[in-house]
């Protein structure tokens, strides 16, 4: 039988793993601590793993960055377990980045999924993908991410005559924007 050190240590290397390649760009050990700014109570807004906080931040549209409470209630410091001030999975929101500073128990990422609302990056040119179904912005947003190639998305948010909701299409250069009250893009640049 394993050890629960080993199983925890198991489950943290995947789900590490998965916030990789979903491109959450985590930043291990960090906080971007800042009264101002803040988007959310993060006290009230868990996330059980940091690909959720980071999902959070890319559908949040004034998020700049988000801080993760990590970890197990023995590696908070002292005064946040007596004081019940900070629990495990708390997900802070801020509308910008303040200076970081190091943290044993937070975990921070930067939110490269800015969504540029009711705007199509129309063009048959230099299409990557099929338009595959994406449950959110930021899913989309993440593929493209994940792609080297990609620097730019749209989104189908409700079903049209051409395209159904939820449809995401990559492209591998920015075209020019359009209005596109079915539509949400983003992109690299």
């Amino acid at each position: 039988m394993l050890s629960n050190e080993v199983v925890v240590g198991v489950l943290l290397t995947i789900l590490a793993w998965h916030g990789a390649q979903a491109g959450c760009g985590t930043i291990s050990n960090v906080d971007f601590p800042s009264q101002a700014g803040i988007l959310n109570n993060g006290n009230n807004d868990l996330a059980f793993t940091n690909e959720d906080c980071c999902e959070k931040c890319a559908n949040h549209p004034s998020c700049k960055v988000w801080t993760r409470i990590k970890g197990t209630p023995e590696v908070l410091p002292a005064a946040f377990r007596n004081s019940g001030d900070s629990s495990i999975g708390e997900c802070w929101l801020r509308s910008f980045r303040p200076a970081q500073k190091e943290c044993d128990y937070c975990d921070s990422g930067v939110n490269s999924c800015q969504v540029l609302g009711n705007t199509d990056f129309p063009s048959k040119n230099g299409v990557l993908n099929n338009g595959e179904l994406t449950k959110s912005n930021a899913e989309c947003c993440r593929k493209c991410n994940a792609r080297t190639d990609c620097k730019a998305w749209t989104r189908i948010k409700k079903d049209t005559k051409q395209n159904k909701a939820g449809e995401c299409w990559l492209r591998s250069f920015v075209p020019n924007r359009k209005f596109c009250a079915e539509c949400d893009s983003g992109s690299k640049e």
